[in-house]
């Protein structure tokens, strides 16, 4: 799809050490920016701060404040921002799977994951990524 990193940057979010460690290093070597986050308030601070071009996260249905997802909350920052959840449930709330661009099973290999994340980036990309 010739999206493959450039300028683009990444913003993963889990609080697994070595999951994480191990998309940034994926994804680094296919050429993106990455930055990481290990709380819901660390990725809504780095996500403001910095131009952003996609988010993958594991921290989807937690809640900010009570009430508010990081989902929804990432989404009325930045809707033009594609937000992908990973995930190994099975099901997620209505709400998550309405907001989210994409949702990924967390085991996707590297292959995968990359299609998705340039189906993400695609300038025409009217939001929603096909998942696995």
């Amino acid at each position: 799809m010739g999206v493959k990193g450039g300028s683009r940057t990444v913003l993963c979010v889990d609080d697994y050490g070595v999951g994480i460690e191990l998309r940034k290093r994926m994804l680094e070597k296919m050429g993106f920016r990455v930055l990481t986050a290990a709380s819901v308030s660390q990725a809504l601070e780095i996500f403001r701060a910095n131009q952003v071009d996609v988010v993958l996260t594991e921290h989807g249905e937690l809640t900010i404040g009570g009430d508010c997802t990081l989902v929804a909350t990432m989404k009325t920052l930045k809707p033009e921002v594609p937000v992908a959840i990973l995930t190994a449930e099975t099901s997620l709330s209505p709400e998550e799977m309405s907001l989210a661009d994409a949702v990924i099973p967390k085991l996707v290999g590297p292959d995968e994951l990359l299609h998705i994340i340039e189906k993400l980036l695609l300038p025409n990309n009217k939001g929603k990524a096909a998942t696995p």
